[in-house]
């Protein structure tokens, strides 16, 4: 099955995780980005069981000329699909 989405441009690792002492969290501008992927997934309707394996393919186009650590995007966008999945399994249960 083959499902495709337009999200928006994820925010670096730097703004994405914070840490306070020695723990990680996700900081309030990861939290929105993946409010916003969860609320484009959710408008499509689509059931979907992210169990078992998963390929992503991303097209980024950044949203100025500044040069860009390609990484970030797989970082932020791996994320959403992570968090797609546990919270899946939460429900499921």
């Amino acid at each position: 099955m083959r499902i495709e989405f337009v999200l928006p441009y994820p925010p670096t690792v730097n703004t994405y995780w914070r840490r306070r002492d020695n723990t990680y969290f996700v900081s309030k501008a990861g939290e929105r980005y993946r409010r916003d992927v969860a609320l484009i997934v959710r408008e499509q309707r689509l059931k979907l069981n992210l169990s078992g394996r998963l390929a992503i393919k991303i097209i980024a186009e950044p949203p100025d000329k500044r040069r860009r650590d390609l990484d970030n995007i797989l970082k932020a966008t791996t994320g959403c699909a992570d968090a797609c999945r546990t919270s899946h399994r939460r429900r499921a249960v």
